[in-house]
This record gives C-alpha cells, structure tokens and sequence, in this order.
C-alpha cells in the first residue's frame, strides 16, 4: 500500500496507512468471530476467480441484499451503520473534492 502512495508518501500518509490496515484487521477478526471462523491462512489463491465472482454475485442478488426490505435487520456487527450511505455526507465538502478530482479523472480517461 505503501508503494501505491508513490511519490505521496510521507510521514503522515504512512502513518494513515498503517492505522488503516489495523482497523482493517479489527474489522476482519471481527468478522471472524461474528462467522464463528477461527483460522486465517493469509491470501488464498483461487484457481477461478471468475467462478468465485460469479457465486458471490449470484448469492448477494438469490438474497435480495440490494433491495430495500421493510423489516429487515442489519447485521449484529453493524448495527451502529446506518443505512443511509448519504448520511453525514456534507455536500459541499464532497464538491470541493470532486472539483479536486475532475481534471485527474479527466486525464486518466482521455487515455483509455
């Protein structure tokens, strides 16, 4: 992750992403525990990921996780998210960094 900072890494960005990985690691075991799963073995290699996609795809949309379904509770790890991916969002903090962006997007894409 580190190497992704590329010419960006510095001190307070390294630091960033170390406590990034740490609350990701937190959020793993977490998990884990939520799924009763005790053994990690680091990356796993998939002989097909596009079989695997394909089933992980095919489940989430089988079980309508996209859907809004009145009644329906959120997972015992989350219940402090709310729904609402917009909730807390201020919009003229996100124009501001949209308008930061626009002229980097805009470079990658002319080049495809």
């Amino acid at each position: 992750m580190w190497r992704s900072l590329g010419s960006n890494i510095n001190e307070k960005n390294a630091s960033r992403v170390a406590n990034m990985l740490e609350m990701m690691e937190k959020i793993l075991e977490s998990i884990d525990k939520d799924c009763s799963y005790t053994k990690r073995h680091g990356n796993r290699n998939i002989k097909n990921e596009e079989a695997a996609v394909t089933q992980i795809s095919s489940d989430l949309m089988g079980k309508h996780v996209f859907k809004f379904t009145p009644g329906r509770q959120g997972h015992a790890s989350f219940l402090k998210f709310s729904g609402n991916p917009l909730e807390g969002v201020d919009y003229r903090d996100l124009h501001k960094w949209m308008g930061e962006h626009i002229e980097l997007w805009a470079s990658i894409y002319e080049k495809i």
